[in-house]
């Protein structure tokens, strides 16, 4: 794990059972605002996004577990802000 990231797994989103029953997980510290790595499990677990804020990060995490997403599961990070690939949810789409 990145060392300014938090050891405290927050559940920010969660698919039924039904469909799967995928998570969306925050390791992010309390009061962060900065950039953040979105790390996805499909077949392998891989990054996936660096957004440029948290909103955006969990933004993206949320609809990764969608069924449209087809995530198993979606972890957010701190990251640097020097590697953002994206600025938004729709970009990334």
């Amino acid at each position: 794990m990145n060392g300014n990231c938090s050891n405290r797994a927050i559940v920010i989103g969660e698919m039924a059972e039904e469909i799967g029953g995928a998570q969306a997980i925050s390791y992010l510290p309390a009061g962060y605002d900065g950039a953040c790595s979105i790390v996805v499990g499909l077949d392998t677990e891989r990054t996936v996004a660096v957004m440029p804020n948290t909103t955006e990060g969990r933004r993206v995490a949320l609809y990764a577990i969608r069924p449209e997403g087809y995530a198993t599961s979606a972890y957010v990070f701190p990251s640097s802000g020097s590697d953002v690939t994206h600025q938004t949810l729709e970009d990334w789409i």
